[in-house]
């Protein structure tokens, strides 16, 4: 009983949520105008944000490889049918025992990798310039800029289809996140 009403005061809060967006949009003018702009210069806009959330995918998906090159160990043939295991396991959703096998007939190739670092760390590199002289330095930078510009793209290209106060919701999210990064990397 306690979840469902700690859901239902969640649906409730959305719903007044995406209400007072409704109330915003009507009562300013100036946001009218621009959803009509929006439609009316939609697939420029798409184009722009979809752009953007591939240039995110290529930075983040090209750093991944980079990190595998240089440093990844490659996989024998049983860790990878035990990564294919988990991955499936994962996807079947919550358990409370389960026990699988997977074969993998055929040749196969893997490498894994592993990398952290902190905002700090991050921060001081650039700072100090190591960005620019550390191979290591560009890929994890390259990382997180294109982790951000997916989360900017994808946003975007839901706000070009999306109605009005979603719009609004959607760019205040956007903001909210992009604020908490910056305010993450300042007080590093």
């Amino acid at each position: 009983m306690k979840n469902f009403l700690r859901i239902a005061v969640r649906v409730a809060m959305v719903l007044l949520l995406v209400f007072c967006a409704a109330v915003v949009v009507e009562l300013v003018p100036a946001l009218q105008r621009l959803d009509r702009w929006m439609l009316a210069n939609g697939p420029m806009l798409l184009a722009i944000t979809g752009s953007v959330a591939g240039l995110g995918v290529f930075l983040l998906l090209g750093s991944v490889v980079s990190m595998l090159m240089e440093g990844g160990t490659p996989m024998d043939h049983a860790g990878i049918e035990n990564h294919q295991r988990s991955m499936r396991d994962s996807l079947a959703g919550p358990r409370a025992w389960r026990a699988s096998s997977y074969r993998l007939f055929g040749h196969g190739a893997g490498s894994q990798g592993h990398d952290e670092f902190s905002f700090a760390q991050l921060k001081t590199a650039v700072a100090s310039g190591a960005v620019l002289r550390t191979p290591v330095w560009r890929r994890r930078l390259c990382a997180v800029s294109g982790g951000l510009l997916i989360v900017v793209g994808v946003f975007g290209v839901a706000a070009v289809f999306s109605p009005m106060p979603l719009k609004l919701l959607l760019f205040a999210a956007v903001i909210y996140a992009l604020a908490q990064v910056f305010r993450g990397l300042v007080r590093a």
